[in-house]
């Protein structure tokens, strides 16, 4: 191929469209919202620091949640008696919020959100969100080498070498 011709097709390249293209692909949604949820399993948020409930702060203690939540009250089981994860705040009781995830892609970013609302108030208004949606710097890793083949290969494809 002639030099002119390789680099008038390098100069066509739009980056930024080829990543838009492969981040809209359904499997990699999806494998974001994995990694996603592999995070909160842990009880880490994107910045990789552990999550914990405001009534656990305000109670001063390094409980992820309020000691009422662990231990139950005469209304309600605790955690313990429900055999829940209690010492990790996974956002995952009924798995109905997780369910709400979804990764919207955009010029030059993504984005995972989802919808916090349930009946009985919103997660927020518990739990501090800010951090939980998107991914960790060790989770982006991953999905960069999730997603570079694919990368390549449009690349060598649109340039046609």
């Amino acid at each position: 191929m002639p030099v002119q011709k390789l680099i008038g097709n390098l100069k066509r390249i739009d980056t930024n469209l080829i990543l838009r293209n492969i981040l809209n692909k359904p499997d990699v949604k999806a494998y974001i919202i994995k990694l996603n949820h592999e995070q909160l399993d842990r009880g880490e948020d994107r910045n990789e620091n552990r999550m914990r409930t405001f009534k656990a702060k305000l109670e001063g203690s390094n409980a992820v949640y309020a000691q009422t939540t662990i231990k139950g009250t005469p209304q309600f089981l605790g955690k313990k008696e429900k055999s829940q994860d209690w010492k990790h705040l996974t956002l995952k009781d009924s798995g109905d919020f997780r369910k709400t995830f979804k990764v919207d892609v955009f010029q030059d970013f993504f984005r995972v959100d989802g919808d916090e609302n349930k009946p009985d108030g919103k997660i927020s208004d518990n739990v501090n969100l800010t951090n939980v949606y998107n991914l960790s710097e060790v989770n982006t890793n991953k999905l960069i080498a999730f997603i570079k083949p694919r990368f390549y290969f449009e690349l060598h494809r649109i340039a046609n070498i």
